[in-house]
């Protein structure tokens, strides 16, 4: 029960590849982050994506970089999870689990798959986005 990510979205989602991660934001009580990007000739465009219902973040980067001010982007996707994430969840480590002992799964739910790479690694399991552009 996944839905597509329509093609406008993918594109701007790649035109993330070589950006820069300025803001990154969790917001606990209402399961949502918010990851700010700055891209484009000299920075001048935004880009916003929210995740919302967040099952999974992981938020990695080596100690060196603690004095920067934002995080250099290599790679960027943003993809439909098939078969409820199981095979996902297990391969992440995923720390809830069913009643045999497997990683949780949820087949009757859409959900995406963030994972960024690049001056910091983000890994997200979320079951929805929305994705803003702002221009200067």
């Amino acid at each position: 029960m996944t839905e597509n990510i329509s093609p406008n979205v993918e594109s701007l989602v790649k035109s993330l590849n070589k950006s820069h991660l300025i803001g990154v934001s969790l917001e606990p009580m209402y399961y949502s982050l918010t990851l700010e990007f700055m891209y484009g000739y000299l920075g001048y465009e935004k880009i916003v994506i929210r995740l919302y219902d967040v099952l999974h973040f992981v938020f990695s980067k080596t100690p060196e970089d603690k004095d920067e001010e934002s995080f250099f982007v290599c790679a960027i996707n943003l993809t439909p999870i098939q078969d409820g994430g199981k095979e996902l969840f297990s391969s992440l480590n995923y720390l809830f689990k069913a009643y045999n002992d497997e990683p949780v799964s949820y087949p009757n739910e859409s959900l995406y798959h963030l994972q960024l790479e690049g001056a910091a690694c983000i890994e997200v399991i979320c079951g929805s986005y929305e994705v803003f552009q702002k221009v200067k």
